[in-house]
């Protein structure tokens, strides 16, 4: 690739654009017995959620499980695979390739589990669960059901991270993350208990230029073991309350936007720690800095 500069009142002459043929790809989409799986879509890179993204896809599997592309652009490249009765997978390839490549999809397994909240099981919809990367598909991801239960899949085989965001009334969104593994054909069982607790941490904003459009605060658990992040957002506000905070050490993280743009433009790190059940913390601090 070559780089044109223009200048103002100037006038290019003799511009030659020469395009070059793209790569081509051939290949065959099988299950784990080497039989054809006809109907996959074939997308290029992968996608965060296929099923809501309005990328259509660049291929779809023959009856005999085979597929063409052509025209790529050469290089490194990422297939993304979805059917609807196998696993989400994605593969690096390389274009051109003179080998025709073989994309194998998985049964896979699926994840169930119930969340309770305080020694019940927590009410329909209170929490949303999903695989927590940036690529995964519509059916890892799901709200919870009656009696707090949930089921995700298929998912591939290996482990998963899975976070569930919670937000039961009178509290902040609370996020918890677990990692799982998945065994093709079987289910893995996983519980999630929330406790509400009772501290309620209270604190006021102050910033360099003094205003803020939006403003993210975030309590994360310094021990692990706790595993619960609390967030809420504050707009145009000084003060901020978080409730039904649970006792322990945590980092908090607040980002600021500017008001004009939306974009982050301040931001302040540091520590709180809440001792005991039922405890106000009311001296806490944010000095907003500008963000490098």
């Amino acid at each position: 690739m070559e780089t044109v500069e223009v200048t103002e009142g100037e006038a290019i002459e003799d511009l030659v654009i020469q395009l070059e043929p793209g790569g081509a790809l051939i290949g065959r989409v099988v299950g784990e017995s080497g039989e054809a799986i006809p109907d996959a879509l074939i997308y290029l890179n992968t996608l965060r959620y296929y099923d809501r993204s309005p990328v259509q896809p660049i291929a779809r599997t023959e009856s005999d499980g085979t597929f063409q592309i052509a025209s790529l652009i050469p290089g490194e490249l990422v297939l993304a695979t979805v059917h609807q009765n196998y696993a989400f997978t994605v593969q690096s390839i390389s274009v051109p390739s003179s080998d025709r490549i073989q994309i194998l999809l998985s049964p896979g397994g699926y994840i169930t589990g119930t969340a309770w909240l305080d020694g019940a099981t927590a009410p329909s919809g209170w929490a949303s669960i999903l695989r927590d990367d940036g690529h995964t598909d519509g059916r890892l991801r799901s709200q919870l059901g009656s009696g707090g239960s949930f089921e995700l899949g298929p998912a591939a085989s290996g482990e998963h991270v899975l976070q569930v965001r919670a937000g039961p009334p009178g509290m902040q969104t609370v996020v918890k993350k677990r990692t799982v593994f998945v065994e093709t054909g079987k289910t893995t069982v996983v519980d999630f208990d929330f406790s509400s607790g009772t501290s309620i941490v209270l604190g006021e904003i102050h910033a360099e230029n003094d205003e803020w459009g939006w403003c993210q605060i975030k309590l994360l658990p310094l021990d692990e073991d706790l595993g619960t992040l609390y967030h809420i957002g504050v707009e145009d506000e000084r003060f901020f309350q978080i409730e039904n905070v649970l006792p322990g050490h945590y980092r908090v993280e607040a980002l600021a936007t500017k008001p004009s743009t939306g974009d982050i433009d301040q931001r302040y790190f540091g520590e709180v720690f809440v001792p005991e059940e039922g405890e106000v913390r009311h001296d806490v601090v944010l000095i907003l800095e500008d963000a490098e």
